[in-house]
């Protein structure tokens, strides 16, 4: 269980966040713009400002127009019979579309809410605010910070780059010399080694050319002994002609050895019964007796009719004369 926590749905949830994080996912614009719009027009010129965060929001409905709804921006909240459990309704889409803001329930549709995402998915590894900032988007004022620490972050991380670098050419133009000191003997080395896979490579070729001309002479002894087979003759030529086309179709080297892994592979089957789908055992108990209990599938339809049939056997009269001539228990007639 903790595996498959670690290895598959770890991934999957971060890819998913990852999705609404790099704003790919059209879906949360689309529900909101669906709650602002159920707003008449005209709403937010009736919005009041009571303290700090609070706002009265009418309620949007003809039949209540006198009907206003407190709304706290700062936890998400409203008095509503939707925003009071914490969803988001249409006068906090109201309010942030007019006056913006950092809802803490808002889906992911600004920066604030696509930045949340990608550090709840990478961690420590999410990139700077400023990557999931829209190119005309309002950026919060409690959040310009982030944006003012980022950029001296990334002016540190360019000076120290610059400095990394100039110390790696160093490094780099010591080693340069060192390896013209060493390059003397480690050609001598290369050569020796050259030398060696010459003769591995040269040994393998001749292994492989060995090995080639047997399979050529077992290919001509089961050729002689196909000639002298007393099988049927017209389906062992049709058999002998598709393996014929089989092999004219190895134009390359590499289609050559997929013919011949394919035809190893074919080999290596003790027969075709196992690649069969066997059926299962709940089929063949309801089977009729004459077909047997095998896990072979039976054909669908009528059956052939050189295939014997066994004759059901029917009721016995209820005529006492019978049972006598046959020396039988005499059937009962149950409900008579």
């Amino acid at each position: 269980m903790v595996e498959f926590v670690a290895h598959i749905w770890e991934p999957y949830f971060e890819s998913r966040l990852l999705r609404y994080a790099y704003g790919r996912e059209s879906g949360p614009l689309l529900r909101f713009e669906e709650l602002s719009s159920r707003m008449p027009e005209g709403a937010f010129e009736r919005v009041e400002c009571v303290e700090g965060c609070l706002y009265n929001v009418p309620s949007g409905n003809e039949k209540t127009p006198d009907l206003f709804y407190e709304v706290e921006t700062s936890v998400g909240w409203c008095s509503c019979p939707i925003g009071r459990s914490g969803a988001m309704c249409k006068h906090q889409a109201l309010l942030y579309e007019k006056i913006g803001g950092a809802f803490p329930n808002m889906p992911a549709i600004n920066c604030v809410g696509r930045y949340e995402l990608g550090k709840l998915a990478l961690g420590e590894s999410c990139p700077q605010f400023t990557f999931f900032v829209a190119v005309n988007e309002t950026v919060p004022e409690e959040y310009l910070a982030l944006i003012n620490a980022s950029d001296e972050n990334q002016n540190l991380v360019l000076d120290l780059d610059l400095d990394e670098m100039m110390s790696q050419m160093a490094d780099q133009a010591n080693d340069i010399t060192q390896n013209q000191l060493e390059f003397d003997f480690t050609e001598e080395t290369s050569n020796e080694q050259e030398t060696t896979n010459s003769i591995d490579a040269d040994q393998l070729d001749q292994d492989i050319q060995n090995v080639v001309d047997e399979l050529a002479g077992e290919i001509r002894r089961v050729a002689a002994l196909a000639k002298k087979s007393s099988s049927d003759l017209d389906s062992h030529k049709r058999t002998l002609q598709r393996l014929v086309q089989r092999l004219r179709r190895a134009k390359t080297p590499n289609q050559a050895t997929t013919t011949i892994i394919s035809l190893n592979a074919r080999a290596n089957c003790s027969s075709k019964k196992s690649w069969r789908i066997n059926v299962q055992p709940t089929a063949t108990s309801r089977r009729r007796p004459e077909l047997g209990r095998g896990c072979a599938r039976v054909d669908s339809g009528k059956p052939p009719a050189k295939m014997p049939v066994a004759k059901r056997s029917r009721k016995p009269k209820h005529k006492f004369s019978n049972s006598v001539a046959r020396n039988k228990a005499h059937p009962k007639g149950h409900g008579h």
